[in-house]
């Protein structure tokens, strides 16, 4: 056993510590909020701003759409086994009609479309070698909404959210994070798009989760699940994710899901705040890194001021105030709490005795502490996953992401493998651990912003549907 697979058995045996939650984040304490003028005021600013940096749009693609459609793979058993239909699966042989890809559903069935054999059209949607195959493709070749009479994919939502806010003179950079059995489908599908869109050069890159990232599988007597030619590997989640990121040429780059978009009536409302984000973070980083020049020069006061009112830290030498404002720069957008899963913004205790915001899964929380539960459920905001973030320095230099990541904040959590029970390990959430320590503000973004497609009926909601 070499010694990366024999320490990762070490922390199956031992766990990953819970966060010590110090306070919610709020509007006023830790949650930006601005009044509709001053949005205006900052949109319109960022999108006349002169954008001499580099600006990419990094979109995590890798996700394959079988949650996705997890009741229908289960109605397709249930009548297999001469059961009843459950009650998801039955809804969308009831509404098939509204969802994107009902004309090639019907093409494909010659226009024979039977309600009364549900089966029949849940293989055919599910499974390429009766239909669409939808269920076998990655989320991001899933058609989402209806553009110009067409049913496409989140790939073109993406397009057309980098030509929004992600160009420079009409250029535009996108990176997508995918799989490697997918990755020409992602590059047939860019090719097709980029070509509808005149006038736009576009720079569109691809990555995969390097598997050396990858971790070992753990019995539930915490010993390596052995194979015939080695041990079981797993892909460490999102986390993963950073050593592509690391890898990116930018200054700003946005972050946000391939599944995070609307119809595209509604997408210019929803690009809107992400200029919102950008701008704050720009003003943010000139300041910053404005102050890391008077210290150069050895005047540290306006610093001082800075760390405290905006980072809730103290600093008193040099040495302290160019460690502390020498990070990378993230600013997050942050929903209002309406029972959605997910993270949220809290200011975090950290092992050195200071206090930080950090976004922290529900997982990270020690529920059996009646404290901590107090805090988690004073909570009022949740993590969208829509980041703007600054990656190099005053001088334009690339940070190493990689020293900015807190090893301590994994998570270890329990899957199936040929009918045995598992545990499995994954990296520091990329925007949870492995952005723990980086500079971080918080911006209040309307709920609209934040239209997940994590299942199928997902899509019959207002801001897909239509």
């Amino acid at each position: 056993m070499d010694s990366k697979i024999e320490n990762q058995v070490n922390r199956f045996k031992i766990g990953f510590p819970p966060a010590s939650l110090n306070r919610p984040a709020v509007v006023g304490d830790g949650v930006l909020r601005f009044e509709k003028d001053e949005c205006t005021s900052r949109i319109r600013h960022y999108e006349n701003l002169e954008k001499d940096f580099g600006i990419i749009k990094f979109v995590p693609a890798s996700g394959a759409a079988t949650r996705m459609f997890k009741a229908l793979f289960q109605g397709v058993n249930e009548l297999e086994n001469g059961e009843f239909l459950n009650s998801e699966a039955q809804k969308f042989i009831d509404t098939l009609e509204s969802f994107p890809f009902y004309h090639a559903l019907s093409n494909q069935l010659y226009g024979n479309v039977d309600t009364e054999k549900p089966q029949a059209i849940l293989k055919t949607v599910l499974f390429s070698d009766a239909g669409l195959g939808l269920g076998e493709k990655p989320k991001g070749a899933v058609p989402f909404h209806i553009h110009n009479e067409n049913a496409e994919t989140p790939v073109l939502d993406h397009i057309v959210e980098g030509i929004s806010y992600a160009s420079v003179n009409n250029e535009i950079q996108l990176h997508f994070t995918v799989s490697e059995d997918h990755q020409v489908l992602f590059e047939e599908m860019v090719e097709k798009y980029q070509s509808s869109f005149k006038g736009f050069k576009f720079q569109v890159s691809f990555s995969q989760q390097k598997k050396e990232t990858n971790s070992v599988a753990v019995n539930m007597e915490n010993e390596p699940v052995k194979l015939d030619d080695g041990f079981l590997m797993r892909p460490a989640g999102h986390g993963a994710l950073l050593e592509n990121l690391n890898e990116i040429e930018a200054d700003l780059v946005f972050i946000k899901n391939i599944d995070n978009v609307c119809k595209p009536e509604l997408e210019p409302s929803s690009s809107n705040y992400k200029k919102l984000l950008a701008d704050v973070l720009i003003e943010k980083k000139n300041v910053i890194h404005g102050l890391l020049k008077e210290l150069e020069e050895g005047d540290i006061d306006a610093t001082i001021e800075f760390c405290k009112n905006e980072l809730a830290v103290d600093v008193s030498n040099l040495t302290e105030a160019k460690a502390m404002l020498n990070r990378p720069i993230r600013v997050c957008g942050m929903v209002e709490n309406t029972g959605e899963p997910g993270g949220g913004p809290f200011w975090v205790n950290q092992s050195n005795g200071m206090i930080s915001l950090q976004i922290v899964e529900k997982a990270q929380i020690d529920l059996a502490n009646n404290a901590q539960l107090e805090i988690l459920n004073q909570s009022t905001h949740f993590n969208p996953v829509d980041l703007v973030c600054w990656i190099t320095d005053k001088d334009g230099n690339k940070f190493d992401l990689l020293k900015y990541r807190d090893n301590e904040t994994g998570f270890i959590s329990e899957k199936s493998f040929q009918g045995q029970r598992i545990k499995a390990m994954e990296l520091p959430g990329l925007w949870n651990g492995a952005m723990a320590n980086w500079i971080t503000f918080f911006v209040e973004v309307p709920l609209s912003t934040f239209n997940p497609v994590k299942t199928v009926q997902d899509l019959l909601k207002p801001a897909h549907a239509g």
